[in-house]
């Protein structure tokens, strides 16, 4: 992948890999501006957000493409990792959104890990129709947490999925 800007964009025709796993590497601008994940032309994206306040303010292009086999993961695993971010699941099959806490990186206290994200079909904005079929996991790794602690999901919603010019599909 290449960064242009606050853009980075995956290759075409291919797997995209882009891992936000060390404070050289954020996905985070400096400035505030958002940041666009743009995997629009690529077959799959993997999107791993290992550190904290790796991948803020993000909006994800998850891939337009006819595979039945498609994928768009992102995966956060430290405290505020994903916050503020928005994917767009366009056409593709599988959509997966993994927050759960690192257990062995203890110098972090537990917080929440993806908060106010927004998971939108939107289909027909680029001529993608929707897939015959779309799953979508949401897996908020809360297991072993004390009752007391902060969940590791906070403000997820879904939106336009499963619909075409805001009709529901039969």
């Amino acid at each position: 992948w290449t960064l242009n800007n606050a853009q980075y964009t995956c290759p075409a025709g291919q797997p995209c890999e882009i891992h936000c796993e060390d404070a050289d590497k954020t996905c985070t601008s400096t400035d505030g501006s958002q940041v666009i994940i743009d995997a629009e032309q690529a077959t799959s994206l993997f999107l791993q957000c290992h550190e904290a306040n790796a991948c803020q303010n993000i909006l994800v292009e998850c891939p337009i493409t006819s595979s039945t086999a498609s994928f768009c993961t992102t995966q956060c695993d430290l405290d505020f990792s994903c916050k503020d971010m928005e994917i767009h699941t366009h056409n593709t099959t599988d959509i997966n959104l993994i927050c759960a806490d690192n257990e062995l990186d203890k110098s972090y206290p537990n917080n929440t890990v993806c908060s106010n994200i927004t998971i939108d079909g939107i289909y027909l904005a680029k001529e993608d129709l929707p897939p015959p079929d779309q799953n979508i996991a949401i897996n908020c790794g809360d297991e072993g947490r004390a009752p007391t602690d902060t969940p590791s999901c906070d403000l997820i919603r879904t939106i336009n999925l499963g619909q075409m010019a805001g009709q529901q599909i039969p």
